[in-house]
């Protein structure tokens, strides 16, 4: 190699992160003794096009913008040193910003300040009750796509497991009532 090159070592050495942020990578080169050496290299980034490549010197930066894989390469005359990313969908954890439940037997009752929910069919009143939920998706960028979603609830008496989750046609308010739901 040149001078003795022999390795460039490239830290991080394998990437797997999400979309969004940014990830620094450092180029060190070696001689066979394993004394480190100044070397002048140049960068490339090959294969999905995950996100904005930008290197001076020994270090890169890689502005994180898309899911995919890549690889980046850092060259100083033959040797080349070699980074492996991966990078993951978005993810948002998403609280919800409001909710309540209507109760089948009193229709005009609303519970929207009520401290719990309540779901289900409960076969010893022989009434159903639908709770609702709004959930503030602005933090989800606009050009993605979902392509999974996980909503976790947690009881605190079940009478029955049997509830289903259903898109809402409409909106909910603070006077929302089994009449008007």
């Amino acid at each position: 190699g040149i001078g003795g090159l022999v390795a460039i070592g490239l830290s991080p050495a394998n990437v797997n992160k999400r979309v969004g942020g940014s990830q620094t990578f450092t180029a060190v080169g070696t001689k066979a003794s394993g004394e480190v050496i100044t070397i002048f290299p140049t960068w490339e980034m090959t294969g999905d096009a995950i996100g904005t490549f930008t290197a001076r010197g020994t270090v890169a930066t890689l502005e994180i913008l898309a899911q995919g894989k890549a690889t980046i390469r850092c060259t100083s005359g033959e040797v080349i040193g070699y980074s492996y990313v991966t990078i993951e969908g978005f993810v948002a954890n998403i609280t919800a910003e409001a909710d309540t439940f209507v109760d089948e037997a009193n229709g005009g009752s609303v519970h929207y300040t009520d401290t719990s929910l309540k779901a289900g069919y409960v076969s010893s009143t022989d009434r159903y009750y639908e709770s609702y939920f709004r959930f503030p998706l602005g933090s989800i960028p606009a050009a993605a796509s979902v392509e999974s979603a996980t909503v976790k609830l947690y009881s605190s008496s079940v009478s029955s497991a049997a509830l289903q989750l259903k898109a809402l046609t409409g909106s909910f308010s603070g006077t929302t009532s089994w009449s008007t739901r």
